[in-house]
């Protein structure tokens, strides 16, 4: 009966984690919200698979952050990616919150009455514009 039980429970452990590493790996950051925002819902489906007892390694951390980002962040991905040195979570955390930072005091990005940012698309000399809404 106890072995039922037992089994029971690790297969719905099982299940559980397997949909939160999905979950995890499926994380995008979407357009117009912040790089907190963002970090949060990683950081959320990282500290519950832990309750579960399941680890999530730095560097699968860092490569799943990385891979939700949008377009608009693509050179900071390849910086990051071209650098011989794997950067921790909390490094990548910091350096995008600086590229958000950096963006908005350049106009790339522009606050909503909400707080959240939304990036701009420019074309050439063309005025700038909103970017489509999420």
């Amino acid at each position: 009966m106890y072995d039922k039980i037992d089994d029971t429970y690790e297969i719905k452990n099982l299940n559980e984690i397997i949909t939160l590493k999905d979950k995890l790996k499926e994380t995008k950051m979407n357009k117009g919200e912040t790089v907190q925002s963002y970090i949060i819902q990683i950081s959320c489906l990282r500290d519950q698979l832990q309750r579960v007892g399941e680890n999530v390694s730095a560097g699968e951390l860092v490569v799943v952050t990385l891979r939700g980002l949008p377009p608009i962040r693509e050179t900071f991905v390849t910086t990051i990616n071209n650098n011989n040195v794997l950067s921790t979570f909390d490094k990548i955390v910091g350096k995008l919150t600086q590229e958000e930072s950096r963006m908005i005091v350049r106009g790339r990005v522009q606050k909503h009455e909400e707080g959240e940012p939304t990036a701009y698309i420019t074309h050439g000399r063309k005025k700038k514009r909103k970017g489509c809404p999420s």
